[in-house]
């Protein structure tokens, strides 16, 4: 029995990460990230509001996004992330609270 329950989880964790690759678009680069470090990331997919840039599981992991502003040379945290545009190209530091993987961002 407990077997079974074990295989069920990995099966469940395996579609998750299918599902999530798929709404990522078919060759999508994605990595899994550590927690509790900043990660200086690239965004590599199309325009569209931030949310939806992540599966639920990673978007409910984040701790702190920032932007970079190159014309102040700062980081700016977003004020209203869940509507946010992200722009393919924009460049960003994420902290996670926990293992988590995102596709169409990019170390830099």
């Amino acid at each position: 029995m407990r077997g079974k329950v074990i295989a069920g989880i990995v099966l469940a964790g395996i579609g998750l990460v299918f599902l999530a690759r798929k709404a990522a678009g078919e060759g999508a680069t994605c990595l899994t990230v550590t927690p509790n470090i900043y990660h200086y990331v690239t965004y590599l997919g199309p325009t569209k509001r931030f949310k939806e840039c992540f599966s639920p599981e990673a978007w409910n992991a984040i701790y702190s996004y920032e932007i970079y502003e190159p014309n102040s040379d700062e980081w700016v945290p977003l004020p209203d992330a869940e509507n946010y545009i992200i722009e393919h190209g924009q460049y960003g530091r994420i902290i996670f609270t926990a293992p988590v993987e995102i596709c169409n961002f990019e170390e830099a």
